[in-house]
């Protein structure tokens, strides 16, 4: 017994190890992507994350453990069903229609569901443990980026942070997924009725996390994280009134935590990397800045430009997106000094810029509504070859809506079945939650990030796994949602 028991905490440890460098490896190519030209590499880059995802499904399968269940898997239909067919009307797409990001229905048809179906055989603990290794994973990359903002990314006055990335925007959606990671770790504490103390570690994550966010001024991102964390604070709520649970505690500590944590965040981002003199620029970094202009067409930020000339094509192609030199900012109407530039360019600034009184909704959204209109009007049932088009003369590279820019890529019926399965989703999701929130730690992981998704996917274009953090723990949900019906029975 003693051998077997030290056999199977080999392998235990062997599972988790290889589970969470999987995961960083994702991450590391994501990074990679984000700071790097997507078109220019995109062969090369979908080729290695085919190679990790090969990977993943080989563990996945090699330790899936001696307690998973020897019976036929049975799965959860209207999920699965809806997932395999807007796989297989993407992939007509794109036969149909060769795609400039080539084949992204064969990377969720073949690899994404060949995943879904070898977790289909683990058993709801397991499952849960892979789950917890992958919150560990997002916080290991959140430490890691953090120290490396620290130390080499400083921030300039008047311009928004794009912390480990290129692009601001991009930073703070990497943050979404950080989040909703600290909301499960936090839930699990409670649950688990851990010592009051603990909860200081996700307090000081809260903390640190909201202070970037603050940075990058990222509206969009800031909206996904206000609504799923007043989601989950009412069911929190909610659930502490009904047994009776005393989290208030719990909350103060956390609090107690996220304060210093913000402020320390601030001092330290201000003067370590002035102190440390070695600044890293990536080859695509953009500024960008608060500032607001009459008469100016305010496309939205892009999440990443194809190449070099996309990035500046009509001057960015936005107020928001106006690049900075040493000498200050460009903009149509000149360079604005940097010592000129508003002070604050963080989040609430720019969330009071859009309730000025001048402010149309249009405005409001960047431009989106214009986006919207100009994509709809081009949505047929075969798709397109490029993601980004042009909208009143200037190039935008996508449609910044996932529902929109699968119709518009792949088809009307891709679009539809898409719509289908994330309504789905978030059915199935919130149930789950509310069901096996006893039986499972992670419960509510599934919900966070697909409400995440959902909400953010309305205002911006995640879709490539290899490019989005979100987009990845989107798919990898869709497959726990798909694997649900199996955990009714098991239990």
């Amino acid at each position: 017994m003693y051998t077997v028991s030290m056999k199977s905490n080999k392998t235990a440890i062997l599972t988790s190890l290889l589970t969470i460098f999987s995961l960083l490896g994702v991450m590391l190519l994501q990074l990679v992507v984000r700071v790097n030209a997507i078109k220019d590499n995109y062969t090369l880059y979908t080729c290695i994350f085919i190679g990790i995802m090969a990977l993943i499904i080989l563990f996945a399968y090699v330790f899936k453990g001696t307690s998973s269940k020897k019976k036929k898997p049975s799965f959860n239909y209207p999920m699965l069903i809806s997932w395999v067919l807007m796989c297989i009307l993407m992939l007509v797409s794109d036969i149909t229609v060769f795609k400039q990001y080539w084949f992204l229905s064969l990377i969720l048809l073949v690899l994404f569901t060949g995943l879904f179906f070898v977790l289909g055989r683990y058993t709801i603990d397991q499952r849960d443990r892979l789950w917890r290794l992958f919150v560990i994973a997002i916080e290991i990359a959140f430490l890691a980026a953090t120290v490396f903002c620290f130390l080499f990314r400083p921030y300039t006055v008047g311009i928004r942070y794009s912390g480990l990335s290129a692009n601001p925007n991009v930073y703070a959606m990497f943050l979404i997924s950080v989040w909703i990671c600290i909301i499960t770790r936090f839930e699990i504490m409670v649950n688990n009725k851990k010592a009051v103390a603990s909860a200081l570690i996700p307090g000081i994550e809260f903390g640190t996390a909201l202070f970037f966010l603050y940075m990058t001024g990222a509206r969009t991102s800031f909206a996904a994280i206000f609504v799923v964390t007043l989601i989950w604070i009412i069911f929190r709520f909610y659930y502490t009134r009904k047994e009776k649970v005393h989290v208030l505690k719990y909350t103060l500590t956390a609090i107690g935590g996220a304060i210093p944590a913000f402020i320390l965040s601030y001092v330290l981002l201000s003067t370590v990397p002035g102190i440390i003199g070695h600044p890293v620029e990536f080859e695509r970094d953009r500024m960008f800045t608060a500032l607001e202009y009459e008469d100016t067409t305010c496309y939205a930020a892009e999440e990443s430009a194809d190449t070099a000339e996309d990035a500046v094509t009509g001057q960015l192609a936005a107020a928001d997106q106006n690049a900075v030199t040493d000498e200050g900012a460009v903009t149509d109407q000149g360079v604005t000094p940097v010592d000129e530039l508003d002070s604050d360019s963080s989040l609430l600034n720019r969330i009071k810029n859009v309730f000025r009184g001048d402010s149309t909704l249009d405005t409001m959204l960047n431009g989106r509504l214009s986006i919207y209109e100009s994509y709809m009007k081009k949505i047929d049932n075969k798709g397109h070859k490029k993601y980004n088009k042009k909208v009143n003369g200037e190039n935008v590279v996508n449609a910044h809506n996932n529902a929109l820019q699968i119709a518009y890529s792949y088809g009307r019926p891709a679009g539809i079945l898409y719509v289908i399965m994330t309504v789905l989703a978030i059915i199935y999701s919130v149930r789950l939650f509310i069901t096996d929130r006893k039986k499972r730690s992670t419960a509510i992981l599934p919900m966070l990030i697909v409400l995440a998704f959902t909400i953010t996917s309305l205002t911006e274009c995640i879709l490539l796994p290899i490019q989005s953090l979100l987009a990845f723990a989107f798919y990898l949900a869709v497959g726990e949602l798909i694997n649900t019906k199996y955990d009714y029975k098991s239990k």
